[in-house]
């Protein structure tokens, strides 16, 4: 599959998981008054299950690497883009006194772009 219909289906991929993130997130913070770095780690961890999935059976369904390795390699990934999350939730949050969800936002188009490199050429590559 070409990397501009990878990158179609990854963005798809992207949208419907990171709905999911944001609408977890406002209903972790809104209605459970829980914390929100708190709140962005667990939306974030549902959110990414769902994308996986959605990733194995459109972008990158060519792979030949097998759910379980490929799942793994996946996990630590979203591992290290979770610690990038919550390091710049906090500075945007925190530090710099803007609103949970716009710094989500932003930060979200930041690290999906790198990911899509990131699984492209270690997670789901041929």
């Amino acid at each position: 599959m070409k990397v501009q219909y990878q990158f179609y289906f990854y963005s798809f991929a992207g949208m419907i998981s990171f709905a999911c993130d944001l609408l977890l997130l406002a209903l972790f913070i809104e209605i459970l008054n829980w914390n929100y770095l708190f709140s962005t780690i667990i939306a974030f961890i549902i959110s990414v299950i769902i994308q996986y999935f959605i990733l194995r059976k459109t972008a990158f369904k060519e792979s030949i690497r097998s759910h379980t390795f490929a799942y793994s390699i996946f996990l630590t990934l979203m591992s290290v883009s979770l610690l990038a999350i919550t390091g710049l939730m906090y500075l945007a949050v925190s530090v710099f006194g803007f609103h949970y969800f716009t710094s989500r936002i932003i930060v979200a188009g930041f690290i999906g772009i790198i990911n899509f490199f990131l699984h492209k050429k270690v997670t789901f590559s041929k």
